[in-house]
Order: C-alpha cells, then structure tokens, then sequence
C-alpha cells in the first residue's frame, strides 16, 4: 500500500515539475520580452534628446538668420526645424506606443511569475522540506574550518 503511494505521489510530483518547468520558461519569455522592450524604450529616449539638442540648434539657426534678414536663410532654418519638430513628435507617439506594449507585457509577466509561484507552492507541498537547523550547522562549521587556516597565512 505505501509503495503504491509513493508511486502515486512521485508522478504527481513529476507531473508538477513538468508545469513549473513550463511556467518558469513562460515567465523567462516574458521577461526577455519586458528587457527588451525597456531596451526599445531607452533608445527612443536617447534619440529623443538627441533631437531635442538638434531643435535648439535649428532654433538658434532661425533666429539668427531672421537676424541677417536672408529670406532664403530665414525658410531653411524654419524648414530644418519643422522637419525635426516633427521628428520629434513621431519618437514621442512612438514613446507612448512602446509604453504601452511595455505596460502590457509587464502585466503579461506579473502574470507568469504568479502562475510560477502558484506551481512551485504545489510542490513544495508535495515534497517536504528537509529540516533547515542541521544544514545550516553543517554549513557554518565548515566555514569556520575554512577560515581558520586562511587568518595564519594573512597575518605573515
């Protein structure tokens, strides 16, 4: 009777395994995904700036060429600039887009980290932990015995 239990317990526990396997390679997915749109993200922000510098320079151009009251001036400057406001006005609703997307794929990934927890939890209970105390003993004796030879060798 215990052997068929534990048999019954191991395929259940193999068939939880094979879901967190599943759910963490959703959640890994994800965050790839989230990485990368941040990724996206940033360099939409630096391009930005970099326009921004490059309006207030056409800005400076148009005000001294409607300083210098060349005409010809004056439309090639108000020309550059327009074209890199308008530059910028496409980076910023390409900004808000990629917010968005942002927004949803980090719901996406709140999602898949739950769903991971929830199967990691079912194992948890299913396989019992082994008592912490002596590990943590073990642990802590065999870095003392590390330490030991290493404070005669730093005090030479």
């Amino acid at each position: 009777k215990k052997k068929k239990e534990d048999e019954k317990r191991n395929k259940e526990i193999a068939e939880v395994k094979k879901v967190l396997d599943k759910a963490k390679s959703a959640s890994d997915g994800a965050k790839k995904a989230v990485d990368g749109k941040k990724a996206e993200a940033s360099s939409l922000a630096s391009k930005l700036a970099e326009k921004a510098k490059a309006f207030e320079a056409a800005e400076a151009k148009v005000t001294s060429a409607e300083a210098s009251k060349d005409k010809k001036a004056i439309k090639a400057a108000i020309k550059t600039s327009d074209d890199i406001e308008e530059q910028m006005d496409k980076i910023k609703a390409d900004q808000k887009k990629i917010a968005e997307e942002l927004k949803a794929l980090e719901g996406d990934l709140a999602s898949k980290n739950k769903a991971t927890a929830a199967e990691q939890a079912k194992l948890d209970k299913l396989i019992p932990k082994p008592k912490e105390e002596p590990k943590k003993e073990a642990k802590q004796s065999k870095d003392t015995k590390a330490e030991a030879p290493a404070e005669p060798a730093k005090k030479k």
